[in-house]
């Protein structure tokens, strides 16, 4: 069998928007550099991300000297400065509290003209989230507004298995990861609890569960009538005794760069 290597990574500046395809990305200890370190939130101050929004998943999104510039599927650029103030507020991320700092008034205009409601864009900045009392987390770990852990990494051979049992394949941008791994049998990351990429080492946090997101076409954004992959999945899984799990959450132990291309080295396995 070839070296397992690193096929694709991908980051999302902006929660729930379009994965952006990169050769390299550098690791921080809270996860890529500039991935999902932005979020639209509600009036209630609540993160809302694709499952409720589909259409957050066709805005193209980067972070570049200072300002975020983002893409609309009308070729409509916006471009806005990060928020220079110091005052935080705190939003709700699902069960998870979070400080971040408030976009001028021009990007919640942009934002909810563009998804018809009352939004705003809230930046992290420097307050990353601590994982300690998540699951699987560790204290001092700490990410952005990712879902869970800070890095999600999913196996292609896991992804040609799940689509052997599919009538309408899917792609690995159903399960929005940070890093795709060839070279893998299927199902091998399930076992991983340490794994060593380019000059970076990561800490197996968690088996990813899937939700409702995986059911969006990340093309069109509708959703899958039939329910799948998400429904297969389930399936699958349940002859194994496990939820509906797909991928894994990474920590980072270091920092450093990867790239597409490099090899992944598992240090440490599961005890049976």
């Amino acid at each position: 069998m070839a070296t397992p290597i690193v096929s694709e990574i991908y980051h999302y500046p902006l929660k729930s928007s379009k994965g952006v395809s990169m050769p390299t990305a550098e690791v921080r200890l809270t996860g890529l550099r500039n991935d999902r370190t932005i979020s639209v939130i509600d009036g209630k101050n609540k993160v809302v991300t694709g499952r409720e929004y589909p259409e957050l998943i066709h805005l193209i999104t980067k972070i570049e000297k200072g300002q975020l510039y983002v893409k609309t599927p009308s070729s409509e650029i916006f471009n806005i400065a990060l928020p220079s103030s110091q005052s935080t507020i705190e939003v709700k991320l699902f069960r998870n509290r979070v400080l971040g700092t408030l976009f001028d008034a021009a990007a919640s205009e942009f934002i909810s003209t563009y998804l018809k409601g009352n939004f705003q864009l809230i930046h992290l900045g420097a307050d990353f989230r601590n994982l300690a009392k998540e699951r699987g987390g560790r204290n001092g770990e700490r990410t952005g507004f990712a879902d869970s852990a800070p890095v999600h990494l999913i196996n292609r051979s896991t992804l040609n298995y799940l689509n052997l049992n599919l009538s309408d394949k899917v792609t690995s941008k159903n399960f929005r990861p940070n890093i795709v791994i060839d070279g893998f049998e299927a199902f091998e990351e399930d076992h991983w609890k340490a794994v060593h990429i380019g000059g970076c080492r990561f800490r197996v946090q968690e088996m990813t569960k899937r939700c409702v997101f995986t059911t969006i076409d990340p093309e069109t954004a509708q959703k899958d009538a039939e329910v799948e992959p998400l429904a297969t999945l389930a399936k699958l899984r349940s002859m194994q005794q496990l939820p509906a799990t797909f991928g894994i959450g990474l920590v980072p132990k270091s920092e450093g760069v990867i790239a597409v291309g490099d090899a992944l080295i598992v240090e440490k396995v599961a005890e049976n």
